[in-house]
């Protein structure tokens, strides 16, 4: 299956604009994530359609989620669970793009057997519309963006749920914010094993890999505790240079939504060794 470069143009041509074309917008992320069923598929015969599936993706995801984070208050519902949609389905296949840790951690898997690398190492965001690769920018924006509309969407009051529309709608996003976050979550954590283990890249390199999405990682962590923890004050705890694992941070992310998270949590404790 191949998609058109005048049907991505124009997709990619109408999110910079505006958002009056965005159920078409999300059918063709659906589309997209579809397409993932052929990825074995894609690198023996077609690996170039992989770098033009990466292209596509490193200039949409942040469209939409730069949308998502600035669209005002009132904006139509049905118009951000759709942005959320496509959202969800672009990380996705990005997720599924990229190895998978537990054969990353394996030893009889050699760096030579991986596909190449996914993201493109910088951690600068680019001007919205710039096509390119997906980077550990893109992405660590994306989260951050993500942990931001969380804190919108659902502000965690005590008030006792109801089963109104709205609060179906609230229930919904949230839902697919979180599953977008533990997407790119997974995306960054694959993505950085496979650089620490390419002996190619510098050490250099590798130690500002490190360094740089440790802290980025550690800061959404830390924002996805506080907006959780229930009866929290309004101060931050603390910013030590590691997630102690006595801390409450564990116990709130011991939460069955929340149980991505503390794999990121761990890892971050782990990644931050330097």
């Amino acid at each position: 299956a191949v998609v058109s470069t005048q049907s991505t143009g124009a997709v990619i041509g109408s999110l910079r604009t505006d958002f009056s074309y965005i159920a078409e917008a999300e059918h063709f992320s659906a589309l997209l994530y579809s397409l993932a069923s052929y990825l074995d598929t894609w690198h023996m015969r077609a690996p170039h359609c992989l770098s033009d599936v990466g292209t596509i993706l490193g200039t949409i995801i942040p469209i939409v989620s730069h949308y998502l984070t600035s669209s005002v208050s009132g904006e139509k519902e049905d118009t951000t669970t759709q942005v959320l949609s496509m959202l969800s389905n672009l990380t996705a296949m990005l997720r599924v793009m990229t190895p998978t840790i537990l054969s990353l951690l394996s030893e009889k898997i050699g760096i030579q057997c991986l596909p190449a690398p996914l993201l493109a190492l910088n951690f600068t965001t680019p001007p919205l519309g710039t096509e390119g690769p997906p980077s550990y920018g893109i992405l660590t924006g994306c989260l951050r963006g993500c942990l931001t509309l969380l804190q919108r969407v659902d502000p965690c009051k005590s008030a006792t749920p109801t089963k109104s529309d709205s609060e179906l709608t609230i229930a919904g996003q949230k839902s697919q914010i979180i599953f977008v976050m533990e997407n790119i979550l997974y995306v960054l954590m694959s993505q950085s094993q496979q650089a620490v283990l390419d002996t190619n890249l510098e050490q250099s390199d590798v130690y500002h890999l490190r360094r740089e999405l440790g802290i980025e990682l550690k800061t959404v962590l830390e924002g996805v505790h506080r907006h959780f923890r229930k009866g929290s004050s309004s101060h931050s705890p603390r910013m030590d240079r590691t997630l102690s694992c006595s801390s409450s941070y564990g116990n709130i992310l011991e939460q069955s939504h929340l149980s991505f998270f503390k794999l990121g949590y761990q890892f971050v404790n782990s990644l931050l060794q330097v």
